[in-house]
């Protein structure tokens, strides 16, 4: 029965996949979910997307900064007057994360403000560092900034010269022209400088010689480059253009970097960001989102975010988002119990008497989990706890409902300690144990389809039933998975016990 559930599985994937393959320009599927205010996004207009080191989402709204690690969101308020004043970039949001770890966050002039402003968050906290961190620089009349792919940050002065804030490299940019550039990027130890205009001007980084300076060759006037929307296939740089006020026109300029040359697509609507495919034709729709995209991330693990005006986000995962199976059942799993073991029995009464849902012992590691409204709490094999897994390690309620051990892991070593397994109100994770006492934790959640549509899992309704499958039972029905389908790297790792949450750990699965 296992085996044919499988293959079915794998059959269905390999139609999804067939499927969005088949269109270029729009992806038709079904998989598609969404995540807006009703899961924690502050706001429905999504101007901005970034994937951060440790593997969360940052998701820039109209006013906030998010982060996002597939489970639950902590957001911030964005103070453009705590922001260093720069001239305008563009009319786009634009973020990227240092080689320090912090993030930066460029917002455009509005009406009331006409400079645009950068302000520089902690990443572990949303703290906004933005006075401490510009504070150290050299010169405190700064024109323009900017991050390349390597985590460097560079600064434009009034003199128009270009500075590395972190090794110190300094270019004059006085013969290119008194405009600064709307976007800076590096490739192949080139500085490309794009401008508003379409200029791109190439600067040998190590000499600061000018090589070439080329420009798209317009039919037309007006057109200005979009900011958020500049993207590298092989050696050739994409740039998204668009006409201010006409909406029905747009173009995409790719510039061969080996010759110099240029080739133009013209569209019937702009292009705020786009997928470049294998056969470098383009994705910028999808069904359901006319004209609605305002950007799109494609993650490292076969995944797809989208940004909209007005409408949250969405995500697109066929192979993720089919992990867990719904039943409908009238019965009940059997119940684990409290205190399966008399050592469950005396640590629950010592350090969670009168909260404790379920508890397990592990008989391999000698470690005690018992699960309580107050989270996880985790006991060593001298009965000492080592720390309690709540809110601080990405649970969204900390109200653990059931709690299993000695679950095979997915890499094939049957001589390795099992995982353990819990469940909240509304989600399912996993603890694994390391060396030294220390665990990695990852949340399964709405990414992967959890949706229990207003009820919660119940409490000692866990198993892992002869096939290797966990069940977990909410009110009128079950939901099950195999765990050794869950492929660690889809997921943003915490470090337990960690003095901050979202610290990503080497994974065995896959190296980064």
């Amino acid at each position: 029965m296992c085996i044919i559930r499988r293959i079915i599985t794998l059959f269905v994937v390999l139609l999804a996949s067939m499927y969005m393959l088949a269109e270029r320009n729009v992806y038709r599927v079904d998989s598609m979910i969404t995540i807006d205010m009703r899961h924690g996004l502050p706001e429905s207009r999504v101007r901005g997307l970034y994937r951060l080191s440790d593997g969360r989402i940052t998701v820039l709204t109209a006013g906030y900064l998010s982060f996002f690690d597939g489970v639950g969101f902590k957001s911030v308020a964005v103070e453009p007057e705590k922001g260093l004043p720069i001239e305008p970039i563009g009319k786009n949001r634009t973020v990227f994360q240092d080689k320090d770890g912090r993030l930066w966050l460029k917002t455009p002039s509005t009406r009331n403000d006409e400079k645009s402003r950068v302000n520089v968050f902690d990443v572990k906290n949303g703290e906004d560092i933005t006075m401490d961190v510009i504070s150290r620089f050299r010169s405190s009349k700064i024109r323009g900034l900017y991050g390349d792919e390597y985590g460097d940050v560079w600064i434009i002065d009034q003199k128009n010269t270009l500075s590395n804030i972190h090794n110190g490299k300094i270019l004059s940019l006085e013969s290119i022209g008194s405009n600064i550039p709307m976007w800076l990027s590096l490739h192949k130890g080139k500085i490309y400088l794009l401008y508003s205009d379409g200029k791109v001007c190439v600067v040998d980084q190590e000499s600061g010689t000018i090589e070439y300076v080329a420009s798209p060759p317009f039919s037309g006037e007006g057109w200005r480059l979009i900011n958020s929307c500049v993207r590298w296939h092989d050696d050739d740089l994409w740039l998204s253009f668009y006409i201010p006020g006409n909406d029905d026109e747009g173009l995409i300029a790719v510039l061969d970097t080996a010759d110099g040359s240029w080739n133009l697509r013209h569209l019937n609507e702009v292009v705020n960001d786009f997928i470049i495919e294998k056969d470098d034709s383009i994705v910028y729709g999808f069904k359901g989102l006319e004209r609605e995209v305002s950007c799109i991330l494609p993650d490292e693990d076969e995944g797809i975010w989208i940004g909209t005006f007005n409408s949250g986000l969405r995500f697109m995962n066929p192979r993720r988002l089919r992990l867990l199976e719904y039943n409908n059942s009238s019965g009940r799993l059997p119940k684990t119990g409290y205190y399966p073991t008399e050592r469950c029995h005396k640590n629950g009464l010592r350090y969670a008497n009168g909260s404790v849902n379920s508890s397990m012992e592990d008989s391999k590691t000698g470690f005690v989990y018992l699960a309580t409204r107050k989270g996880l709490f985790v006991i060593d094999g001298n009965d000492r706890l080592l720390g309690i897994i709540d809110d601080r390690y990405g649970l969204l309620h900390s109200n653990v409902q059931s709690v299993i051990v000695g679950v095979p892991r997915n890499n094939d070593s049957f001589d390795s300690v099992g995982d353990v397994w819990f469940a909240t109100g509304t989600g399912l994770s996993r603890l694994r144990y390391l060396p030294e006492k220390r665990f990695e934790v990852i949340h399964i959640g709405i990414l992967d389809g959890l949706d229990l549509d207003g009820k919660e899992f119940i409490s000692q309704s866990m198993t892992l039933d002869s096939c290797g499958f966990i069940k977990v039972c909410y009110p009128g029905g079950y939901c099950s998975f195999d765990p050794k389908d869950v492929r660690d790297w889809d997921y943003v790792t915490y470090g337990f016990p960690s003095g901050f949450a979202g610290s990503q750990l080497e994974s065995a699965g896959k190296s980064r």
